[in-house]
């Protein structure tokens, strides 16, 4: 058998609407910027990839 809270501590509980978080968009593509080493094939090919697949625009390439 579960204990019973006492009535006055039961709207105390509840969510309150007023204090619920909103939810937020994220970062859109063109917010982003990518840091690309061209001294290092790896990140060239990393942040190519990342770059494509998020379609994050060529100029936020750094």
């Amino acid at each position: 058998m579960q204990p019973r809270l006492q009535p006055q501590l039961q709207p105390r509980l509840q969510p309150h609407r007023a204090f619920q978080l909103q939810e937020r968009g994220g970062l859109q593509a063109a917010q982003l910027a990518i840091v690309i080493n061209d001294d290092d094939p790896a990140s060239v090919a990393v942040g190519d990839y990342y770059r494509r697949r998020r379609a994050i625009p060529a100029a936020n390439v750094v």
